[in-house]
């Protein structure tokens, strides 16, 4: 990361250093501290304030399908609900732009160049970066 130390792109998108430290003290549920027998799991309990609770088994909710179209199996923590959330509070605020566009024709927008400058520029900084692509939908009811 060091040639994007000090360089700063249009939209205040900057690198800012950091420093990774370690310690000796156990996290009081971690494998060490449970003991020989502690294993992970792939359920999550997910608590949002205003919106209630849900459990996730590998990321998907809970007695739903994976793939499961529609919002019907979706988690409240899913891009599309993200997604449709943000746009019904630019549209609260009269921001413009983003109403039933499709999510990756935003990312890709004039609105993002900026962003997408940084990231690029990053990209090649980090060398071997694979894209991850497939999340482009459409905001339909």
């Amino acid at each position: 990361m060091g040639p994007l130390v000090g360089r700063k792109f249009e939209g205040g998108y900057k690198f800012s250093p950091f420093t990774v430290r370690t310690t000796n003290l156990a996290f009081r549920f971690s494998k060490e501290a449970a003991g020989a027998g502690a294993i992970g799991s792939n359920i999550s309990a997910v608590w949002v304030r205003g919106r209630g609770f849900e459990t996730l088994i590998g990321g998907v909710l809970q007695g739903r399908k994976k793939f499961t179209s529609g919002i019907k199996g979706a988690s409240m923590l899913c891009k599309m609900l993200i997604w449709r959330l943000a746009q019904k509070v630019a549209a609260a605020e009269g921001v413009e732009g983003i109403g039933g566009e499709q999510y990756g024709l935003v990312k890709l927008g004039v609105k993002m160049t900026a962003r997408n400058e940084a990231k690029e520029v990053t990209r090649k900084v980090l060398g071997g970066w694979v894209r991850n692509g497939g999340d482009d939908f459409a905001m339909q009811e």
